[in-house]
């Protein structure tokens, strides 16, 4: 018996795609950044002050979610939205599901 190899028919294939997966994120992200300091969605580009508003994480958050189903939380205190992390999510929808009961 060999040893399989998960990234390919060599493991250098794996090391390869691992980098340019890096790469493609480094250019990527100024990109996602300006959008969001503009106020809108990284995917449709969308205007987040328009999006469906979810609830409020606390006393100076609250959560979005814009037409393409990504979430977004609005900072109040710093005026910006960002992406929403799982565990927030998680905490959103556990409070939906509290209220719909």
């Amino acid at each position: 018996m060999g040893v399989i190899s998960l990234a390919g028919s060599s493991p250098v294939l794996g090391t390869i795609y691992f980098y340019l997966q890096d790469m493609f994120k480094k250019i990527i992200k100024p990109f996602q950044e300006g959008l969001l300091e503009r106020d809108l969605c990284v995917g449709c580009t969308g205007q987040l002050e328009n999006s469906k508003r979810l609830g409020n994480l606390s006393d100076n958050r609250f959560m979005v979610q814009c037409k393409c189903k990504r979430r977004y939380v609005f900072d109040k205190e710093m005026n910006k939205y960002r992406r929403a992390t799982f565990a927030e999510e998680q905490q959103i929808l556990k409070q939906i599901k509290k209220d719909n009961e």
